[in-house]
């Protein structure tokens, strides 16, 4: 087991690195997003590619199957490595589309939940969720640019923020094993 000073460590450089990269994603989100499409399209690609190889060395039952979906997942792969921003484009289409679905079923529910407590928050989250799907789609496809690596910006920043208020408020190291877990409260 690693020694609990360097554990607090590890977790503190962790988040400074995350909260660096979130900044960085927030300032130049063009950018992250042609990265996250590279990522995927690579990704996508090296499972098409295992996919084709298994279908091919195995041919068992369904081998035809198996080998149309790794010929989709290769496609795609390097559609998205050709053209990692109009994919990203695409995405954030489907991502504002889910948004309104996903906020009007919300809506709903908070209706039917109507006079339960918390229906009150159930609306507020189906409002705001359509809301931010209304815009990206108001925006389309300009918003395709810059979606992607904004949520992923929001996302590292809001996971290296944890990280290092996690390593700042951990208590006192001591020789016990039971310093890294939080106190129960009474």
């Amino acid at each position: 087991m690693p020694e609990k000073p360097k554990v607090r460590g590890w977790m503190l450089a962790t988040g400074l690195f995350l909260v660096t990269v979130g900044l960085c994603f927030l300032l130049v989100p063009l950018l992250a997003t042609f990265a996250a499409g590279l990522a995927a399209g690579g990704l996508l690609l090296v499972a098409g590619i295992a996919q084709l190889f298994d279908a091919v060395s195995d041919r068992a039952q369904g081998w035809g199957w198996s080998l149309a979906m790794g010929l989709v997942a290769a496609i795609a792969g390097v559609l998205l490595l050709v053209d990692p921003v109009g994919a990203m484009v695409g995405v954030t289409l489907l991502l504002a589309s889910f948004l309104l679905v996903s906020g009007a079923m919300k809506i709903a529910l908070s209706v039917v939940w109507n006079p339960v407590p918390g229906w009150g928050w159930m609306l507020f989250n189906g409002l705001i969720t359509m809301f931010l799907g209304v815009l990206l789609i108001a925006g389309w496809p300009t918003t395709g640019l810059w979606t992607v690596g904004v949520f992923l910006g929001v996302d590292a920043l809001l996971a290296g923020f944890s990280r290092i208020v996690r390593a700042v408020s951990l208590p006192e190291l001591t020789g016990r094993d039971d310093t890294m877990m939080p106190t129960p409260r009474t």
